[in-house]
């Protein structure tokens, strides 16, 4: 898979601030605002995505580093990388509610009072989504690494843009419950933000040999 590829597959196209990839203070980025891919601009100088001055990088820029970096296997770290399979979903059927727009309410003729629209019974949509018949990974699923929770379509990036860079091992900069952890693949650098809140049950560990890093 090209690089421009995989960038565009980690924006938001439902959003119009993520929607595609972009250049900003020397870097391109691509983010859905989970998860943020950063390449200095001198390392690939042609992919020539527009800058986009609405949007700050600094945050990332500036993230703290609370551990000390080590490296480790990508090879490793994929064989644990094993997400529960669910049904893959048909939602060609599913349409936005023409009562409520989408919106999942609606306003009293007689009070001015907003509530859940009567006939999608405030979701918002109308109709059924239909199993394929396929299997797909659950990429909402949670696994641990280093003692923090990340969504699987998320952790599943991080082999796939290493296969792309042509690295074996990947640094980790940072490992933090309220801020990104920090990957640094190859001349790439990937963010990706924790899972929120508790209760989760049954969740896969991965554990990864650490290793000095040297550069």
């Amino acid at each position: 898979m090209e690089i421009t590829d995989f960038l565009i597959q980690q924006c938001d196209r439902e959003t119009e601030r993520f929607k595609a990839p972009f250049e900003k203070s020397g870097y391109w980025c691509a983010t859905d605002a989970h998860i943020a891919v950063l390449i200095k601009k001198e390392y690939m100088p042609l992919l020539g995505y527009p800058e986009k001055k609405d949007i700050g990088i600094r945050v990332l820029l500036e993230s703290p580093r609370k551990i000390i970096p080590f490296a480790f296997s990508v090879k490793e770290f994929n064989a644990q990388l094993t997400p529960e399979m669910i049904d893959e979903m048909d939602y060609s059927g599913v349409k936005d509610c023409p009562d409520c727009y989408g919106e999942g309410t609606v306003e009293c003729s007689e009070c001015g009072h907003e509530h859940d629209c009567p006939k999608c019974d405030g979701d918002g949509t109308i109709g059924t989504a239909v199993p394929t018949g396929r299997k797909i990974p659950n990429g909402e699923e949670p696994f641990s690494f280093g003692a923090v929770l990340y969504k699987y379509k998320y952790l599943s990036q991080i082999p796939r843009l290493a296969e792309i860079m042509g690295v074996k091992d990947v640094e980790c900069h940072n490992i933090d419950f309220l801020t990104a952890a920090i990957f640094k693949i190859g001349v790439a650098e990937m963010f990706i933000m924790p899972v929120a809140g508790s209760g989760h049950t049954g969740i896969k560990q991965i554990s990864v040999k650490k290793n000095e890093v040297t550069s």
